[in-house]
């Protein structure tokens, strides 16, 4: 077994909950099984050999190609410690050939999908980024760099500011984006990049000591209280419901200890250069689907419904008034 797998394992195995299985003739690094959006699992799975030192993600995407994937969930060790994956096929097309799959991996699989709603599955945004995946390369490499600057964002500053109120051991930045920022958390033991957009996260590199998972906010799969910390930015607006808004906030009070939640405030409210990047750069360069903004006293509310812990603070940049909510989850209401 290589190094790189059982580095995998070990991570994973401290996230999920990972049960063994049996596959016969285990010689792969890992397995994926799929399933469709209607719960319908695939006769085949595939495999393949690890070839990427830091991101596995990478591999299952070369593998499973022409079909394209969606959330891809660790769920099984096989007997010789290869690992197992579930992946949901986005256009609901299914192997045709390739490994049987294993009655005890359907259990497994059926079992995850007893809390599968693809109603939660945001499949407008994830199909939003990719097909402008272009138009976020020049808003990473131009217009961030040359016109919308960290000196104007006020970027090192805020970052700081973040980064002092993350403490170490296991985090989670549950809608990463193209940021790397945790990358500079050098005390972290494990920091988990996640978003529900796999095209953004594959084209953006992470430090040692982190991994990246692309699932649903909603329906984070990890084990209870397993993170540390968790930092959640600028997605509470993206909800399209109040129902998401909920289960986002209960996957959030599940998972972490402590939390952080920042969220701009509506651009509408703030007015100026925050109005104006919203409609134009956002809303239509970008395509942004994000457009349940709160004020402060709806965002006070909101948190305060869930949690009780909890000291609220701002920061104010020419591009938007950032509210922030530090939260210590150790009294959570309505669970």
């Amino acid at each position: 077994m290589s190094q790189n797998i059982e580095l995998f394992i070990h991570r994973y195995q401290n996230l999920y909950d990972l049960q063994k299985v049996h596959i016969p003739k285990d010689e792969a690094s890992f397995y994926v099984f799929f399933y469709t959006n209607d719960k319908t699992i695939g006769k085949y799975g595939l495999s393949t050999q690890i070839d990427d030192n830091v991101n596995i993600h990478k591999s299952l995407v070369r593998i499973t190609n022409p079909i394209r994937i969606g959330e891809i969930t660790p769920i099984a060790i096989t007997n010789k410690n290869s690992l197992v994956f579930m992946a949901r096929s986005i256009d609901d097309k299914l192997p045709t050939s390739g490994i049987a799959v294993p009655t005890a991996v359907k259990t497994i699989i059926r079992q995850h999908l007893k809390n599968f709603d693809k109603d939660y599955i945001q499949n407008k945004e994830i199909e939003t980024n990719q097909k402008y995946i272009g138009r976020y390369w020049i808003h990473e490499h131009i217009i961030k760099k040359w016109i919308l600057t960290k000196r104007i964002k006020q970027t090192d500053k805020f970052n700081t500011i973040i980064l002092s109120k993350m403490g170490s051991g296991r985090i989670l930045d549950v809608s990463c984006g193209d940021s790397t920022l945790l990358n500079n958390k050098l005390d972290a033991t494990l920091v988990v990049f996640n978003d529900i957009s796999l095209s953004l996260l594959l084209n953006k590199g992470y430090g040692d000591n982190s991994i990246i998972t692309n699932h649903d906010a909603t329906k984070l799969p990890f084990k209870n209280k397993v993170f540390d910390f968790t930092l959640c930015r600028n997605t509470l607006h993206h909800m399209p419901t109040a129902v998401h808004l909920d289960n986002l906030l209960d996957s959030l009070s599940r998972v972490s200890k402590h939390i952080l939640i920042i969220e701009i405030e509506n651009p509408e409210i703030t007015k100026g250069l925050p109005k104006f990047l919203n409609k134009y750069l956002y809303r239509k360069f970008l395509h942004d689907v994000g457009e349940r903004y709160l004020s402060m006293d709806e965002f006070k509310t909101i948190i305060f419904s869930r949690f009780t812990n909890v000291s609220f603070s701002n920061f104010k940049t020419a591009v938007g008034n950032y509210m922030i909510a530090d939260i210590n989850n150790d009294i959570v209401l309505n669970l």
